[in-house]
């Protein structure tokens, strides 16, 4: 037939044999139909015998292992429930606790300093200093007046302007004078007063440091707020770089080797 003087022109006689009839065609095709099963059939005999073992055969120590674990883990926890339970708790609360402290506070704080300049830091006041400093005032006054009946004014403002100063010298010299008979004095003489003057005076200085250190907090309580968020934007940074961090897997592994294999210049 024409369809056998075509495959006998395109193949040589040395390659196929030569076919004259299409029953002949046929036969070849089937033949080779069955060769070529027979063929896939050894291939894949040959690549089950020579291929790697399964995951499970790779990994059955890992598993194994890992159910005994499972196994001690689960009758541990079945037989602690109780402290189990309490920990969790805790856990719960140490967790709310630092909600509290390190994320809430400290942007609340943030927030109201930044938008209301608030100062929640106070020690003491101005308002409370002046009073110390008038109460002061009056006793060394009073003490002056008593041992100097006839003080004027212009002595009474000079002394007020000494206290407001910090300096008590007026009362000192009959303080030292006192304390020579201190039992007499402190009986039937003016040592109690002046131990007393003497002790609102330590208060007023004290008064004035914390005042001092009030300012100081207030000025950098922005700082104290950012300190304070620190440990939680820490804790944010790790859980974030553990999220996005590159998982090298068997298929991310390949892809990488392949991608480097077809990098190389022949």
């Amino acid at each position: 037939s024409q369809y056998c003087k075509i495959f006998n022109e395109r193949h040589p006689e040395h390659e196929i044999p030569k076919i004259t009839t299409l029953t002949e065609a046929y036969n070849l095709t089937l033949e080779n139909f069955f060769l070529t099963d027979l063929y896939l059939r050894k291939f894949r005999k040959f690549l089950a015998t020579h291929s790697p073992p399964s995951k499970l055969r790779q990994k059955w120590p890992i598993y194994l292992g890992g159910a005994i674990v499972m196994s001690f883990a689960a009758s541990y926890v079945y037989s602690n429930q109780d402290m189990l339970i309490e920990n969790i708790l805790d856990l719960k609360n140490a967790g709310r606790r630092f909600y509290e402290s390190h994320v809430k506070e400290p942007i609340a704080g943030i927030y109201e300093q930044i938008r209301y300049d608030n100062a929640e830091v106070k020690l003491t006041t101005a308002k409370a200093l002046a009073s110390s400093e008038e109460s002061l005032t009056r006793m060394v006054i009073d003490y002056n007046e008593y041992i100097h009946p006839n003080l004027s004014e212009e002595v009474k403002m000079k002394l007020r302007q000494e206290v407001i100063e910090g300096d008590i010298t007026s009362i000192m010299k009959g303080y030292e004078q006192e304390i020579k008979h201190p039992i007499k004095a402190a009986l039937f003489g003016e040592l109690v007063r002046l131990l007393l003057i003497q002790i609102q005076k330590q208060k007023v200085d004290i008064e004035r440091a914390m005042l001092q250190i009030d300012k100081l907090l207030r000025s950098n309580e922005l700082n104290f707020q950012f300190l304070a968020a620190i440990p939680a934007f820490l804790v944010l940074l790790v859980v974030y770089r553990i999220l996005t961090a590159e998982r090298v897997t068997d298929k991310v592994l390949h892809n990488k080797i392949r991608q480097l294999l077809r990098s190389v210049s022949i």
